[in-house]
């Protein structure tokens, strides 16, 4: 016994030494690489793996892995604000309808995302001024009158830096017939006129290659076409309504030269040398034995219109509307478009428009975005075949030319426009209307039934 141990207690603190001299020699190797731990020792030993280090415990990334990590750029934009964006118009739910999701999807494209699920607000027409002086207007209104809105402040001036590319492709005189006191203020979206159309068979069976060019030639042909049964009147050589909503008396006064209304619209002089020179000239077309209908009056009622339906040869109407008021009809494969036969200018009637404003108020870049949202084509398109009112801009007028060659005379009359319509003064409409049956059946000297209109103005 040593010190109180056994003979078998020795022995396992001898091999306790042992193993801990081992532990302290592992790993250790020598200049050539062969561990000097006993061979004995190595064979029992049991194999313990060593514990994994921090960088062993991270994933080295792949090439694939790292095309999927996304990595925040400086240029990411940021998230889109929703704007509050209104349109009220009294436009028809057939355009509205159509209108509404691709209004929205050319906002949202440009990073201009609505803040409500409807843009755009019907009203009723009479309503539409009492949403312009709200004391938070929307951001664009339709605009039936105007010129009146324009006068009565209700709109905001607009500068042509504000149309985008439209103003580069409309014709020149469209903006200044809507606008008063040369300022801008409605933009039109759509316009309809009521340029020359003669029945091009009617022509060739009396010889006449060439439509008339100029006042003259149009009252002989106008002759030339007229057919009579006794002292009537069956085919009018030239269609010339006298229905008081026509005032197409005043087309041969623009004709002629005539300043019929002022540059501030609000002035009319019917009076002048010119004004009596083609009131003159349209009562020619009555006067005995007559080249349009008179008091035939059931004539002046026939079924659609008096070119398509063979009553008349020549006539100032809305090509557009009639074919596709007459689109079934092989009459109008008959109907052919000129430039107007005029005197001292080509001037045509407008006959219906549709334009759009700022409220005032309401100027910001907001509306602005949305007024060149509605100034854009495919917008304007949209429009256009919806309410069956021709486009304004020509990229458009010559996609409709290139299907119907008639199209180029008469979108090229809307260069040289003048439109009652828009005159504001209703009372100053109504006395001009109301001259045209006079001045086409009565005896009375022009000059008297025109100084009397004036009276009433």
């Amino acid at each position: 016994m040593n010190g109180g141990l056994t003979r078998r207690q020795l022995l396992f603190r001898g091999l306790a030494t042992t193993v801990s001299a081992h532990h302290i020699l592992v790993g250790c190797n020598t200049s050539n690489g062969v561990s000097t731990e006993s061979t004995n020792v190595r064979q029992n030993r049991v194999f313990t793996p060593p514990k994994p280090t921090i960088s062993q415990l991270t994933p080295t990334p792949t090439t694939s892995a790292l095309t999927k990590v996304a990595i925040p750029s400086k240029s990411t934009p940021p998230t889109t604000k929703a704007i509050n964006f209104q349109f009220v118009t009294n436009w028809p739910k057939s355009v509205t309808t159509m209108l509404e999701p691709l209004l929205r999807e050319n906002l949202i494209t440009q990073g201009l995302v609505p803040s409500t699920s409807q843009i755009i607000i019907p009203t009723a027409r009479s309503k539409l001024n009492k949403w312009s002086i709200k004391y938070n207007p929307p951001n664009l209104i339709s605009v039936p009158d105007p010129v009146a809105w324009g006068q009565q402040g209700l709109l905001e001036e607009l500068q042509l830096s504000d149309l985008g590319s439209y103003h580069n492709d409309v014709h020149s005189s469209l903006l200044p017939s809507v606008n008063p006191r040369k300022r801008l203020y409605s933009i039109p979206i759509g316009l309809s006129i009521k340029g020359f159309v003669y029945r091009d068979d009617m022509l060739q069976d009396n010889g006449l290659k060439n439509p008339p060019a100029n006042r003259k030639e149009l009252f002989d042909t106008a002759k030339a076409l007229t057919l009579y049964e006794g002292p009537h009147v069956i085919r009018a050589g030239m269609a010339l309504p006298f229905s008081p909503t026509t005032a197409q008396w005043l087309i041969f006064a623009w004709q002629s030269g005539a300043n019929v209304i002022n540059d501030d619209w609000n002035l009319a002089n019917l009076t002048s040398d010119e004004c009596i020179e083609g009131a003159t000239f349209f009562r020619s077309f009555f006067q005995d034995p007559g080249m349009t209908f008179r008091r035939e009056l059931e004539l002046q009622n026939a079924p659609g219109s008096l070119l398509v339906s063979g009553y008349a040869a020549m006539g100032y109407t809305d090509y557009h509307r009639l074919l596709s008021h007459n689109s079934t009809s092989d009459a109008t494969e008959k109907l052919v478009t000129a430039p107007a036969p005029g005197h001292m200018t080509r001037m045509v009637p407008g006959s219906g428009r549709m334009s759009i404003g700022i409220p005032k108020g309401s100027k910001g870049a907001n509306s602005i975005a949305l007024l060149n949202n509605m100034l854009s084509r495919s917008i304007i398109s949209t429009v256009s075949n919806q309410s069956n009112i021709p486009p304004v801009r020509i990229s458009l007028q010559t996609e409709l030319e290139k299907t119907n060659s008639n199209y180029k005379a008469y979108f090229s009359a809307q260069n040289e426009l003048r439109d009652r319509q828009q005159w504001p003064s209703p009372k100053m409409r109504s006395a001009v209307e109301r001259a045209t049956k006079p001045l086409a059946l009565s005896k009375l000297p022009v000059i008297s039934i025109l100084k009397a209109t004036s009276s009433q103005i």
